[in-house]
């Protein structure tokens, strides 16, 4: 099942937030296929994260076998 490629109305203020904080932020949202929404880099850490628009929101089929 495919499904379409679009972005959590939050994200953008989730970005700008993390940069406001000194994080450097990749949008990979377009990549699909389960890879999460941003690439965060923050004092030497990296970290991955999927945004969803509140708690209830689900991950995607594609989204569990990456995380898995």
């Amino acid at each position: 099942m495919a499904y379409a490629k679009r972005t959590d109305q939050n994200q953008k203020d989730i970005v700008k937030a993390l940069r406001e904080l000194g994080a450097t932020v990749f949008d990979t949202s377009a990549i699909g296929k389960g890879y999460p929404d941003i690439n965060i880099f923050y004092k030497g850490n990296t970290i991955l994260a999927e945004i969803k628009k509140d708690a209830n929101a689900r991950l995607t089929i594609h989204q569990i076998a990456f995380w898995d």
